[in-house]
């Protein structure tokens, strides 16, 4: 049962209840892609997704998702990296393609297959040491052949770590 069910159910009142619930969506961002995008430089340089970002505030913890869903060049793939303000703590999983590995820093925070098709999923804490942005980048994997494209449909969400 979710949190917001758990709270409609409960015998608190209802003003309690209607804080309680803004308080739970005021701490979570969830950013959806409307529309495909499409890096169509040919190479493996890594670019900021336009309008595909969330805040962050220094010194806030969050736990974070991505769900992704790119396609490219069958030789030469794709690749994709989160990027943000320096993190104090970062702990993380990305599975490309049900591939795992683990992060520990933003800048290891990749992962690529050379694949038309590649689906990417990452969890994990985070932590900055300044407000900013927590930025999703594209490119292709491998070679110089072919363009990028993040599928509509993919999704990165930030929750807050309420103590």
């Amino acid at each position: 049962m979710g949190a917001i069910s758990r709270i409609n159910k409960s015998s608190r009142n209802q003003r309690t209840k209607t804080q309680l619930r803004k308080a739970l969506t005021e701490n979570q961002n969830i950013k959806i892609l409307a529309t495909d995008y499409e890096k169509a430089a040919d190479d493996t340089t890594l670019i900021n997704v336009t309008d595909f970002s969330l805040p962050v505030i220094a010194n806030k913890t969050y736990k974070f998702t991505a769900s992704l869903i790119l396609t490219a060049n069958a030789a030469s793939g794709a690749k994709f990296a989160i990027t943000g303000p320096t993190a104090s703590y970062l702990m993380g999983q990305v599975q490309v393609d049900g591939v795992s590995t683990s992060a520990v820093s933003l800048a290891t925070l990749v992962g690529g297959k050379d694949a038309a098709a590649v689906e990417v999923f990452a969890i994990g804490t985070y932590k900055a040491v300044a407000d900013g942005t927590f930025q999703v980048q594209i490119a292709l994997n491998t070679g110089t052949t072919g363009d990028t494209v993040l599928k509509a449909g993919s999704f990165i969400q930030l929750e807050e770590v309420l103590v």
